[in-house]
């Protein structure tokens, strides 16, 4: 079987594209730093862990909603963290974010195989690589422990119910209902693979239903006891799992967030938060494509061809976003939330890529020689300015903002959205403080602060705001920043000792105040 698969060019090459990013990924994954709900969720690990070993009578946690986050990905990843760096000696940073690389590596596999199995290996090569080139997503790939196994564990669980109603195999229901049942452990917003995958599914079986209600079941049921099993905190109370879908369905988070420019609740923003952010984040000729491949879904549609394929992606793609419009639901930090339609976009991304690399060899068919050449040398070009993207704004792939945005808004970005929210950034600004800042020197840092402790910073620096403070540091998440901060220190008057900035718009500042 082994040697089956990799007899084929397509299954080569994906192989060796995935390879030689894991490789890229390893290499740099110590420019990416720790974001701002990671320590909230090792503290979530940790305390069920406490639990379990019994020295606690119950998860005792600081802060009262994280009880609704599921704890699978989290536990798996303090023992393999722990033991990565026991064994190969890595920071504590690196150590942890090892296992969220591997899982969107993984995701990157399971994406070939599902867009192969769909629409055969060209298509599933062009999705691969469009993914591999998305900043945003990649980014979250080395430090997202919630939104990346969502979405890699979901789409596993969409490529096996696929193979299920295709091939009629129970023990693909029971992988389906393992993955789903893994991704619910991480969190219950993967309840949504439910519509994606069964709306399309009801247009296609329908006059069959009777005949797949075992399948159904049998997806079901693993599903249930695989969420059991991975979430602990549900073997004390399993209504919890309820509780959690009902704290998600009326979610309060109270902050604001900068949007076009202007300052929103997060339950009060326009309903086309969602679409601007996917528009301005995703790069322009990645978008023409997913705009091609839109075109041959709806025509294939027309002609009911591929129906369960072609449906399937639709809903994939847009019930996460259309159900963010539903008035009052919070939205915040940008397209965090809608990973799980990153695999279905560039899988119709690749359609439009291969519809229109088949055009040009239409065009040229009189000189097939020409055209081989012509057709290769229009592939590179388009991968090389998707490279072009990517790797202009890295390591803060986050921060991504595409072409047409940045030439309406050619400098500070920052000022019409939150280009950089979740302090990644302080791990290059904690060096800088390492290599720079004076002996005894004081440090505010206003925003995010609990970062800093997990970083190796030098032992006669110290953190705190007051007028004693040598250095202020912050990154620009604007609604975030005290508002008597510029009052206090009067830094707009000053030019920063370091900043990072992309394309003309500042992601992180380090003033020197005396």
């Amino acid at each position: 079987m082994i040697i089956k698969f990799f007899s084929e060019k397509s299954n080569l090459i994906a192989v060796a594209a995935i390879g030689l990013f894991l490789i890229f990924g390893l290499a740099t994954i110590s420019s990416h730093g720790m974001v701002w709900d990671e320590a909230a969720q090792h503290h979530l690990a940790n305390a069920t862990l406490k639990w379990l070993q019994g020295q606690t009578p119950k998860i005792e946690l600081l802060r009262d909603d994280l009880i609704y986050y599921g704890s699978f990905f989290e536990i798996v990843n303090q023992f393999f963290g722990r033991a990565v760096a026991n064994l190969f000696g890595l920071g504590y940073i690196d150590a942890f974010h090892l296992l969220i690389l591997l899982t969107m590596v993984a995701g990157l596999f399971f994406l070939y195989l599902f867009a192969k199995t769909m629409f055969g290996g060209k298509v599933a090569l062009w999705a691969l690589l469009l993914l591999i080139f998305s900043p945003r997503f990649i980014a979250h790939g080395f430090y997202n422990s919630k939104d990346i196994p969502v979405a890699v564990f979901s789409l596993i669980c969409l490529f096996f119910l696929y193979r299920v109603f295709k091939e009629k195999r129970i023990w693909f229901s029971v992988a389906a209902g393992l993955f789903f049942g893994l991704a619910l452990a991480t969190r219950v917003n993967a309840l949504m693979v439910l519509p994606i995958f069964f709306i399309p599914f009801t247009l296609v079986f329908w006059p069959d239903l009777k005949k797949n209600l075992v399948l159904i079941a049998t997806f079901l049921g693993a599903s249930a006891v695989t969420v059991f099993l991975a979430w602990p905190a549900l073997w004390s109370d399993p209504g919890l799992f309820f509780k959690s879908v009902n704290f998600f369905l009326h979610h309060g988070w109270q902050g604001q967030v900068l949007y076009l420019g202007q300052v929103y609740s997060a339950n009060q923003l326009p309903w086309h938060y969602a679409w601007v952010y996917l528009a301005v984040t995703t790069p322009i000729l990645i978008l023409i494509f997913w705009a091609a491949g839109m075109f041959s879904v709806a025509g294939n549609l027309w002609k009911k061809d591929r129906v369960l394929e072609n449906s399937l992606l639709l809903s994939w793609l847009f019930i996460p976003v259309l159900v963010s419009m539903k008035p009052g639901v919070i939205k915040y930090d940008g397209i965090r939330h809608y990973l799980i339609i990153f695999p279905a976009l560039t899988i119709m991304a690749g359609l439009g890529l291969n519809h229109f690399l088949g055009f040009l060899t239409k065009v040229l068919s009189k000189h097939p020689e020409r055209a081989r050449k012509i057709v290769w040398a229009a592939a590179c070009l388009i991968f090389f300015e998707l490279a072009f993207e990517f790797f202009s704004v890295y390591p803060y792939g986050d921060a991504y903002f595409n072409e047409a945005l940045r030439r309406i808004v050619p400098r500070q970005i920052e000022n019409y959205f939150e280009i950089e929210y979740w302090g990644s950034t302080y791990r290059q600004g904690a060096n800088w403080l390492n290599q720079n800042a004076g002996e005894g020197a004081l440090v505010c840092v206003p925003l995010a602060d609990h970062l800093l402790q997990f970083y190796p910073v030098r032992s006669d620096l110290s953190f705190g705001c007051s007028n004693r403070s040598d250095y202020l540091m912050f990154f620009t998440r604007q609604t975030f920043l005290p508002a008597n901060l510029e009052q206090t220190f009067g830094y707009s008057k000053l030019n920063p000792v370091f900043k990072i900035s992309r394309y003309n718009s500042d992601l992180l500042y380090i003033y020197q105040l005396k």
